[in-house]
């Protein structure tokens, strides 16, 4: 290839998630996970829970985004709390499509783990969680392309994608990594120190 890792296409993936629409979904992000100074003192220190996921569900999906984003010598979408940014996104700001491909994506992802492989998505090695993710990604095999059965879960990974490069890369841990400031639009701008 070009010599350039995944993780750093993603990168300058999330610096254009990040600049074209990061900030739309992120207020609501964090001050559900406390980290903006709206969020009420009373909420702090309290577990984060789920608004629109269920348990089963925010497992399976912090897993597929830690497929997306591993960790390597930086965290990866498990440490940056991206599950918590999907759900408040499709509790709050999700179009009701792309609520129906997302859960319709994970029934189908789940489903063609157990026929495929003969198991649970979550209890496959994670080449395997891989092989299966892959398949429907947008570099998959021009003979998957036309393989309409396989629709469900690319309508799934194409959310998935889009939303975990977003929400890591809106994360405090995302915007460290790209050596952004973490000031957010809507908090007080320190101003141009000229006079």
């Amino acid at each position: 290839m070009s010599g350039i890792s995944r993780k750093r296409r993603a990168i300058a993936i999330g610096i254009g998630a990040a600049t074209l629409g990061g900030a739309a979904g992120v207020g609501v992000w964090l001050s559900q996970r406390g980290d903006d100074k709206a969020s009420s003192k009373a909420d702090a220190g309290k577990p984060w829970r789920p608004s629109y996921l269920d348990r089963r569900d925010v497992t399976l999906v912090d897993r597929l985004t830690d497929l997306i984003i591993p960790a390597s010598d930086t965290p990866g979408a498990s440490q940056a709390r991206v599950v918590e940014y999907i759900d408040a996104h499709l509790a709050r700001g999700a179009a009701k499509w792309e609520k129906d491909t997302f859960k319709g994506g994970l029934a189908w992802l789940r489903e063609r783990a157990r026929t495929r492989y003969g198991g649970d998505l979550l209890s496959l090695p994670r080449a395997r969680q891989e092989q299966l993710l892959r398949s429907v990604s947008d570099v998959a095999d021009a003979r998957d392309a036309r393989d309409k059965s396989l629709e469900a879960g690319r309508g799934l990974f194409r959310l998935l994608k889009r939303w975990t490069i977003k929400g890591y890369y809106t994360s405090e841990i995302g915007r460290r990594e790209l050596g952004l400031p973490l000031i957010l639009v809507g908090e007080n701008y320190p101003g141009c120190s000229r006079g």
